[in-house]
């Protein structure tokens, strides 16, 4: 579970400009119009990724919840 945590992070680190600027309020509203194209596709592939790694993470808790109560 470390390492997806650790992933996240090295993901995030890797797109923090893309996300410093999507995650501001005035580009939040309509972030297709505030980015520029090539910086709305890294925020879509970012999101992807977080959601693959977040179900991950959810997958693996919902194992070691199942091996805990054996």
């Amino acid at each position: 579970m470390v390492r997806i945590y650790q992933r996240i992070d090295e993901e995030r680190a890797r797109r923090a400009g893309i996300l410093k600027k999507a995650t501001r309020t005035d580009v939040k509203k309509d972030l297709q119009r505030y980015l520029s194209p090539g910086e709305y596709r890294g925020y879509i592939q970012w999101k992807a990724i977080e959601e693959r790694l977040l179900g991950q993470i959810m997958k693996v808790d919902k194992s070691v919840m199942l091996l805990r109560d054996i």
